[in-house]
C-alpha cells in the first residue's frame, strides 16, 4: 500500500498538468496565441525543478518513519487515524505557506523564487517554473515540521497527491463563473485569486500566498480579494536574456531589487478597487 502510495504524486501531476492544458486549449481566460517558445522553457526549468525537489524529497518520508518509529510528537498521541490523516495535512500546509511566505521577504530565497514570479505570462506552465535550487530547498521547510510535530508517514505521503492538482490548477489560465470561484476560494487557492499574487504591484504580489488550502492567508492577514491585476510578472525582467534557460538559472547571481514586487504604486483601475 505505501509503495503505491509513493507512486501516485507523479502520476497524478502528470495527469492534472495536461487536463488543465487541454481546458486552457479549449477556454482561456486571458485569450492569445499560445507562446510556444515561453511554454517549452517552462518545461524545462520545471523539469529541473521536480528532478531537484525529487532528490530531496525522499528524505521526508524517511523522517516520518523515523518520528513514527520512535514515537515523537503526534506519533506519540495515540490518536484516532483519521485525526492523525487531517492534523498532518493541516500542519504541513501551514508550513508550506510559511515557506511561500518567507521565500518572498528573505533577499536570498527572493532571488531564488522571483525565477517563479518572473514570468510575464501565467499558465499551467507557470505552476512548476522554479529554480532548481529552490526546489531543493523546499522540502527542508516540511522536514522541520515533520521532526519538530511529529509527523508520521501517511499524511508525508497524501499531502503532496492533494496538493499539486491545486498548484497547477490556481495557476492555470481559465476562469471560473465568479461566484464559483469565489465559493471554492474558501477552500482552496483558484486561478482568480492565484493571479493576485503574480501581479506586478508589490502590495499584490505579497498577498495569497496559500498553494493549497486559503485558511492560512485569512488567519494570518494575507488574503486580498480577486481582481484582475493590469500586470503579470516582475518589472525589469521581460528582456529576452532573463527569459531563457541559462537567463533563468543563472538569475539568483545577479543584482535585481530585493523586495518582491517593485512597482509601488497601483494603476488608475487598481486604485479604483
Amino acid at each position: 500500500m505505501d509503495s503505491l502510495l509513493s507512486k501516485l504524486p507523479p502520476l497524478v501531476l502528470l495527469l492534472a498538468f495536461l487536463g488543465i492544458w487541454i481546458w486552457e486549449w479549449l477556454q482561456a481566460a486571458r485569450p492569445g496565441k499560445r507562446d510556444w517558445r515561453r511554454g517549452r522553457r517552462n518545461l524545462v526549468i520545471s523539469v529541473l525543478g521536480i528532478a531537484a525537489g525529487g532528490l530531496t524529497a525522499g528524505a521526508l518520508l524517511a523522517l516520518s518513519s523515523t518520528v513514527e518509529a520512535n514515537h515523537w510528537g503526534m506519533a506519540a498521541l495515540g490518536l484516532p487515524f483519521w485525526i492523525t490523516l487531517v492534523a498532518g495535512i493541516l500542519l504541513l500546509d501551514l508550513a508550506d505557506y510559511w515557506r511561500h511566505r518567507i521565500s518572498h521577504a528573505v533577499p536570498l530565497l527572493w532571488r531564488l523564487h522571483r525565477v517563479h514570479h518572473s514570468d510575464p505570462q501565467m499558465d499551467v506552465t507557470t505552476s512548476l517554473r522554479s529554480h532548481p535550487l529552490e526546489a531543493a530547498l523546499r522540502p527542508a521547510f516540511l522536514g522541520t515540521a515533520i521532526l519538530a510535530l511529529g509527523i508520521p508517514p501517511l499524511p508525508v505521503t497524501l499531502y503532496p497527491v492533494i496538493q499539486l492538482p491545486v498548484l497547477i490548477f490556481q495557476h492555470a489560465n481559465v476562469a471560473l463563473p465568479k461566484q464559483v470561484d469565489s465559493l471554492l476560494a474558501w477552500l482552496i487557492a483558484t486561478p482568480a485569486m492565484h493571479v493576485v499574487h503574480h501581479s506586478r504591484w508589490m502590495p499584490e504580489t505579497n498577498s495569497n500566498y496559500s498553494t493549497f488550502l486559503t485558511l492560512w492567508d485569512r488567519i494570518f492577514g494575507s488574503f486580498r480579494p480577486s481582481v484582475l491585476p493590469r500586470g503579470i510578472g516582475l518589472d525589469g525582467y521581460d528582456d529576452e536574456h532573463s527569459q531563457t534557460v541559462l537567463g533563468l538559472l543563472l538569475e539568483p547571481l545577479r543584482n535585481r531589487p530585493t523586495a518582491a514586487g517593485v512597482r509601488i504604486e497601483p494603476s488608475a483601475d487598481e486604485a479604483a478597487n
